[in-house]
């Protein structure tokens, strides 16, 4: 299994960058959920097929989903998504998620 979906991340109406690197601790030892750079392409990679939620690339890198005192709003290719860090990613979807 080998996927990208693209995270966009916004903070009060200005992008944040998603930091590369996340998942990766060795250029052996990656974690299923990474990136490689800071262009917001996350790469899910896994010996079999299964399903992966938004909070697992939150979980790797160690960031809460939920910002205290922001309200959340996502979308997942243009469409409003509630399922927020429980939305299972598919290859090239483009999810944003804005905290106001």
């Amino acid at each position: 299994m080998h996927i990208h979906p693209e995270l966009r991340m916004f903070i009060d109406g200005k992008a944040q960058e998603i930091p590369a690197n996340i998942g990766i601790a060795s250029p052996t030892c990656y974690r299923p959920v990474h990136t490689h750079d800071s262009a917001g392409t996350l790469h899910i990679e896994y010996k079999k097929v299964r399903d992966f939620a938004l909070g697992e690339f939150f979980k790797v890198w160690e960031k809460p989903f939920y910002m205290e005192g922001k309200a959340v709003k996502m979308t997942v290719n243009g469409k409003e998504n509630t399922e927020y860090e429980h939305y299972i990613m598919r290859d090239k979807d483009q999810i944003e998620v804005r905290y106001e």
